[in-house]
């Protein structure tokens, strides 16, 4: 074969389009594997975003019950305390017109104390438990300020709910002594 015949007979394999089909189909396979990819990639992102959500939606639900649950407890509650002092400043004697009566009545009672007997805030933590099935614990962060109002931040993973409940303060001088 002489080299012009090689040279001619290359020229023609470039130019023939019996083989090109073959690449264009690999061509399109390449194009939909790459799509079947990106599908699959923003379905398996999106389910995990779904079983997120339903987590986060458990712990709203599970701290605004808590929240309901300690307000309907606290809101209402009484409590009133005396101390009797003479004219001239001595301590005399201190005691109880009303104490509250719920399920939270020794927590209030020794908060009030607290505050009443140093006159500053009180800070205490604790955990709710919303009902006796297997729901998870909420835990609260429990402040009565000096004028006995009260404020509880309620926390569980990344949900957070305040409770602010205002006291009803009244103040009475008795001279009967």
């Amino acid at each position: 074969m002489t080299e012009e015949r090689c040279g001619y007979i290359l020229k023609e394999k470039w130019k023939s389009t019996s083989g090109a089909s073959i690449f264009i189909a690999l061509f399109i396979m390449l194009l939909c594997a790459l799509a079947g990819s990106v599908v699959l990639a923003a379905a398996s992102a999106s389910s995990g975003r779904l079983s997120g959500l339903q987590s986060n939606e458990q712990a709203y639900y599970t701290v605004s019950s808590a929240a309901k649950l300690l307000k309907e407890t606290i809101e209402g509650e009484k409590y009133s305390r005396y101390r009797i002092v003479s004219e001239s400043g001595v301590f005399l004697s201190e005691g109880y017109y009303e104490l509250p009566e719920g399920e939270m009545q020794n927590f209030l009672k020794k908060a009030a104390d607290k505050v009443f007997s140093s006159g500053a805030a009180y800070h205490d933590s604790l955990k709710i438990r919303t009902s006796e099935t297997a729901m998870e614990e909420v835990a609260a962060e429990f402040y009565m300020d000096e004028q006995y109002n009260i404020t509880i931040n309620l926390s569980l993973e990344s949900t957070v709910c305040t409770i602010k409940i205002p006291a009803v303060l009244s103040s009475q001088m008795r001279e009967d002594i």
